[in-house]
């Protein structure tokens, strides 16, 4: 299950949910799984290439894309 998803660039996507956070690089098409762990948001930054997850318990995870 994933409850957010954000465009992080051009055809990119990120999505969380409670298990587990996703990658996409063709617009949705397709998606890979890069973490197990469970968050119930995903941001951009408005500037830079920082992604940010935010979960329960305060917990927060960043990505950074190249």
């Amino acid at each position: 299950y994933r409850s957010a998803v954000e465009y992080v660039g051009d055809r990119h996507l990120v999505a969380t949910g409670t298990s587990g956070v996703d990658y996409s690089s063709d617009g949705g098409m397709t998606w890979k799984t890069i973490s197990g762990d469970g968050y119930h948001v995903v941001r951009r930054a408005k500037k830079g290439r920082w992604i940010l997850l935010a979960g329960a318990g305060g917990r927060i995870a960043t990505l950074y894309r190249n």
